[in-house]
């Protein structure tokens, strides 16, 4: 078989997978909990095209916790397809994200220079100290209903 090339997102979504992999056997009730709330999420404020991955990451998320990991990680057209509309969002901290996003740009530019990869740890810095921090208890983590309360409020609900 040949190999199996990857786009540029396509890499940057598996590097993070990878990362939430381990983050996942770290902390698994934590992580699946996060999951379990964005697909509660997507559901109540999507329009509906990503359901079918929303239910095949749901599907996953309640079945063997390494089928979980084995799709999450796997280079298949299908977990692919799955990665670009990932129900992780807010399992890793921005450190680990960041951390994520510098060694793929690395990676995929052995011949940047200092100065850019100064630059880039600079736009970290600056979207560090310029983000909003909420956080959330660990009931409102679970069940996701401040931020539906929000986006109802906010009519962006379906």
């Amino acid at each position: 078989m040949g190999e199996t090339s990857l786009t540029e997102p396509e890499y940057r979504t598996l590097a993070m997978h990878l990362a939430l992999v381990e983050k996942l056997r770290e902390n698994p009730k934590r992580v699946l909990a996060i999951a379990k709330r964005n697909i509660a999420l997507q559901r109540e404020t999507g329009d509906g095209h990503s359901e079918p991955y929303t239910a095949a990451w749901e599907k996953l998320i309640n079945g063997p916790q390494d089928e979980l990991e084995a799709a999450m990680v796997s280079l298949s057209q299908e977990s692919r397809d799955l990665r670009q509309s990932s129900v992780f969002a807010g399992s890793l901290s921005d450190d680990e994200r960041w951390d994520v996003l510098e060694k793929v740009y690395a990676d995929q530019h052995p011949d940047a220079t200092p100065e850019v990869l100064g630059r880039i740890k600079q736009a970290r810095f600056d979207a560090m100290r310029d983000t909003p921090r909420v956080w959330l208890s660990p009931e409102q983590l679970q069940t996701g209903e401040d931020r539906l309360a929000r986006a109802r409020q906010h009519g962006t609900t379906r």
